[in-house]
């Protein structure tokens, strides 16, 4: 029963308690200072790690943009070393390594050395042409890898031929380097 004036107090039946008597029951809608800290404390949980993960996904997003830049503006000097002439210049954005692997049609080719003498064998002087890449899709597999998409045309007085590729990089100390190349 409550106490005269005291609505918000009920006061324990002595049946309940086996005829003790206890101290009266506090009905107070107020949340306890604990109940308060849990609340707050998990709030501010959800708080950080929503702020954080935003922060990460901005992070990431801004290296994957400054990644995908470097590696078309790998792509861009690639064809630009071609159109000059200089092999040499474009093999620089492979992969210097007897792993590397090349692929067209029915070829595939290991190896940095075989790939530079297949196109000096092919393309040399006025041969070579003028290079362009187009339909460029770069997705960035990690930090630290990514492929590429595209478009290829070699555009000669007597010809043009053209065709697609996948190219697999990897980030390297000295930069971007094609570790696979599909071309056809």
């Amino acid at each position: 029963m409550p106490l005269a004036g005291h609505p918000e107090i009920i006061e324990n039946e002595s049946w309940f308690s086996g005829g003790a008597k206890r101290q009266p029951l506090t009905l107070d809608p107020r949340p306890t200072t604990l109940d308060a800290f849990t609340k707050e404390n998990v709030m501010n949980k959800i708080c950080w790690f929503l702020s954080l993960s935003l922060l990460l996904c901005g992070f990431i997003l801004f290296a994957s943009g400054d990644a995908k830049k470097n590696i078309q503006a790998m792509l861009d000097a690639q064809a630009k070393s071609w159109n000059e002439g200089n092999i040499d210049g474009y093999m620089k954005y492979y992969w210097n390594s007897e792993k590397l692997t090349f692929q067209s049609g029915a070829q595939k080719m290991l190896g940095w050395k075989a790939l530079l003498a297949m196109y000096k064998s092919k393309y040399s002087g006025k041969n070579m042409g003028i290079l362009n890449f187009s339909d460029i899709e770069i997705t960035m597999l990690s930090e630290q890898s990514a492929y590429v998409l595209g478009r290829w045309k070699v555009t000669t007085k007597n010809a043009v031929k053209e065709g697609v590729f996948t190219l697999i990089l990897k980030h390297m100390p000295e930069g971007w380097r094609i570790i696979h190349d599909h071309s056809s």
